[in-house]
């Protein structure tokens, strides 16, 4: 499950990009896909990205305080679009957007294999003769 938290007006709230979000999502934006353009900010509507944002947050606060429940936990009255209309200005979409895509994307660690990964691994694996020695390179080599 992926989670985050969100600091408004002094009250820590719990998010979730839980099943029921992604699903809500869909319904709204035909897919996930289309958050990041739908949170874009065009100076001439600032006005539909704050409301596409606080449309979010609440629903994520929503399944963040459910999921926080579920796991015995409390956790504050989620949010509600009402409620940061009029606990957030504008200047704070930054930070808006911020929690939303920090909650999306969780602590995921990417990790990346490359060929050389594969090749240390695999020589790694690999059975090592016997009797005879080894030589130590006294220089160094990596790629950059």
């Amino acid at each position: 499950m992926k989670t985050g938290m969100m600091e408004v007006a002094g009250t820590k709230y719990p998010l979730s990009f839980s099943a029921r979000v992604i699903v809500e999502c869909n319904k709204r934006y035909g897919s996930i896909d289309n958050i990041g353009s739908a949170l874009e900010s065009e100076a001439e509507d600032i006005g539909k990205v704050l409301t596409e944002c606080f449309w979010l947050l609440s629903e994520m606060s929503r399944a963040g305080s459910a999921y926080q429940k579920l796991m015995g936990n409390d956790a504050p009255e989620p949010m509600t679009e009402d409620f940061l209309l009029d606990a957030v200005g504008a200047d704070d979409i930054a930070e808006l957007k911020f929690n939303i895509f920090a909650t999306i994307t969780g602590d995921m660690k990417r990790e990346v294999e490359t060929e050389e990964d594969k090749a240390e691994k695999e020589a790694e694996k690999a059975p090592k003769p016997r009797g005879r020695k080894t030589k130590v390179s006294d220089g160094t080599s990596g790629t950059v």
